[in-house]
């Protein structure tokens, strides 16, 4: 996180926000669905050896996270062989236990994530894009799962952050 944005934070959590905002959330422990990851064989291999890793990208839908398909094998497969194109596409079967989440299928979720991103912006003085906003906002009200849709095309993804 950029040192502006974690000062930013700070400055929130020292005002309570941070404690705020985690009692709006569920918390769903023992909850577990099963989940695909899609991705190709060096990847695979690796994440099999090692266990996956976050790495910061602003193009991901929800923030920085792992993301994992609800709905489908399928799903996962045609996200990596057509949207990725990786050669050849491997999927992973996961199971994926709940802690606190944020549910961005919720309308009340998704109106906190509004409100966060523009209390964001007023402290910072500067536009914040909404992936960015709900790291922080996970970041603060310490959410480790994070569910929403993206439709993208013809397509919807059923996406799990966590």
């Amino acid at each position: 996180m950029e040192q502006n944005v974690t000062n930013a934070l700070e400055k929130l959590r020292s005002k309570g926000v941070a404690e705020s905002l985690a009692k709006m959330f569920k918390v769903s422990f023992g909850q577990t669905h099963q989940a695909y990851h899609g991705t190709d064989k060096k990847f695979a291999e690796m994440i099999i050896s090692n266990g996956f890793s976050i790495k910061e990208n602003e193009k991901n839908w929800f923030g920085n996270g792992i993301y994992f398909f609800e709905w489908s094998f399928s799903e996962a497969q045609n996200w990596a062989k057509n949207i990725k194109k990786f050669n050849p596409p491997v999927v992973i079967k996961c199971i994926i236990k709940y802690g606190k989440s944020l549910r961005l299928t919720e309308e009340s979720h998704c109106k906190i994530v509004r409100e966060f991103k523009l209390v964001m912006e007023n402290t910072l003085r500067i536009p914040i894009k909404e992936p960015a906003a709900i790291d922080a906002l996970a970041y603060l009200a310490d959410i480790d799962t994070i569910k929403g849709v993206n439709v993208k095309g013809n397509h919807s993804h059923a996406s799990y952050r966590g």
